[in-house]
């Protein structure tokens, strides 16, 4: 059985000298008192408005981009088709 063993950690060894390892924000996730956000212990507790926190950002930004689009529509409008026509040869 250790031989087995010793089998499988080799070929491990050997998949990881031929790997690469990309870590995004690599001060953070190795930063020892800051790994606790990556890696959380203790009971869970819910956060305030948990299930409610992205409701406020979504509707801005719904809100924005529907103005945005009332305004290009307005704009295209006012233009008349020559706008249409540089939109579509750009």
């Amino acid at each position: 059985q250790r031989s087995g063993m010793a089998d499988a950690i080799v070929r491990i060894l050997t998949m990881w000298r031929s790997s690469v390892l990309v870590m995004d924000e690599v001060d953070v996730l190795l930063h020892p008192l800051r790994s606790e956000l990556n890696f959380p212990i203790g009971h869970k507790v819910p956060i305030d408005l948990g299930s409610q926190r992205w409701n406020l950002p979504l509707f801005l930004l719904d809100s924005i981009l529907a103005i945005d689009s009332q305004l290009r529509t307005r704009f295209l409008s006012s233009q008349g088709g020559e706008a249409l026509a540089k939109g579509a040869a750009q």
